[in-house]
């Protein structure tokens, strides 16, 4: 018997088709969830800050990418085109969507049917030929935007060291110093409170008079030539003073505590507290054991938005926290974020009338920033 030998022969397509699906390989299929290119560089601006996001180094195992945003170093992750990514140092986290120009009735670029309005950029990379399209980033729905840029200026040592800090509304800076006596800087020259007091923290109040938690942890403020203990007792660690001079302190239980001249209140809530500070109206801030910062309420306490979390907080004129981080870095709150300083590292700080901070640096040096 005789076998019908059949031969299988290439699959015949039309030219025109293959000249189709490898266009759709090379120019549609990449379009569609298309990653973030990496390396690449993107001017940004955002909500009025305009800057640079750098995607420098890119994982594609585990989709980990690098680089900085607004100067701040950056780490997070890429899916498609959505990036989600902390600052290093920080827990604060950010969400961006780079979106690809479908154009809504007022000229804005959609995503999913979203709308985006909070800021543009546009992007090149120097290791490919020709240039990306032009795309829209948000940054958590427009929630959540980049933090500002870091403000711009310098340290410079006033000379003098110290253990805490705080500025008058004369822009006078006081001391705890080395041997825990207290002194206020003129301009030029240290000088000692009279009375040789000695004390663990110090605030100033209205008028610039400054108020001390003493040695044997009493509350003590200024009458020009001595020191008198205030009203009612009372034991603390550290100490700030509101607009209207009442004294918030520590207290030995950790709980937060203020005085109505003659007795101390404590706080609603049960959060304890390792550094406060306190604005102006009288709305306490605090950094808790937990080391994250929250603010007073009616009710207790409330966690600042945007994570942040150090060791010492101050406010300034204008209602805005300032805190030394968990590294020794200097951060500002301000519109929903945190900024860091670009250089400095310290132990302890206080911001002048005019929002500069001063702080004990970890050399116990007295820097003021301008």
């Amino acid at each position: 018997m005789r076998k019908n030998n059949r031969v299988l022969l290439p699959l015949q397509i039309p030219w025109q088709l293959g000249v189709i699906a490898l266009f759709a390989c090379l120019f549609v299929i990449p379009l569609i969830g298309q990653n973030i290119p990496v390396p690449s560089n993107w001017d940004v601006n955002v909500n009025g800050y305009k800057g640079k996001l750098i995607l420098q180094n890119y994982n594609r195992t585990t989709h980990v990418v690098t680089g900085k945003i607004l100067n701040y170093d950056i780490q997070g992750h890429i899916t498609g085109r959505h990036i989600q990514f902390f600052r290093k140092g920080t827990q604060q986290m950010y969400e961006a969507w780079l979106i690809d120009p479908r154009l809504g009735a007022k000229g804005q670029p959609y995503y999913d049917g979203t709308l985006f309005m909070t800021g543009t950029v546009s992007q090149s990379n120097s290791n490919t030929s020709g240039i990306y399209p032009f795309y829209a980033v948000t940054a958590s729905g427009g929630n959540n935007p980049p933090p500002p840029p870091p403000p711009s200026g310098k340290w410079s040592s006033i000379g003098g060291v110290g253990k805490d800090i705080a500025v008058d509304n004369q822009n006078r800076p006081w001391v705890i110093g080395s041997a825990n006596g207290i002194h206020y800087y003129d301009g030029s020259r240290w000088i000692e409170h009279p009375g040789k007091g000695k004390a663990v923290a110090i605030a100033t109040g209205p008028g610039g008079v400054p108020w001390v938690i003493g040695t044997n942890g009493r509350i003590y403020h200024s009458t020009g030539s001595n020191w008198k203990e205030h009203p009612g007792g009372g034991i603390g660690k550290d100490i700030a003073v509101d607009g209207k001079s009442r004294p918030w302190v520590i207290g030995t239980d950790n709980r937060v505590y203020y005085s109505n001249g003659s007795r101390w209140i404590v706080h609603p809530g049960s959060l304890k507290a390792k550094a406060l500070s306190v604005t102006s109206s009288g709305i306490p801030y605090i950094i808790a054991f937990d080391s994250y910062v929250y603010f007073g309420t009616q009710k207790g306490w409330e966690k600042l938005p945007g994570n942040g979390t150090g060791v010492d907080i101050a406010i300034d004129s204008q209602g805005n926290p300032w805190v030394i981080g968990l590294q020794s870095d200097i951060f500002q709150y301000k519109n929903g974020s945190w900024s860091a300083l670009p250089s400095g590292k310290g132990k302890r700080i206080s911001i002048d009338r005019n929002g500069l901070p001063f702080i004990i640096g970890l050399d116990n040096r007295i820097w003021k920033w301008f």
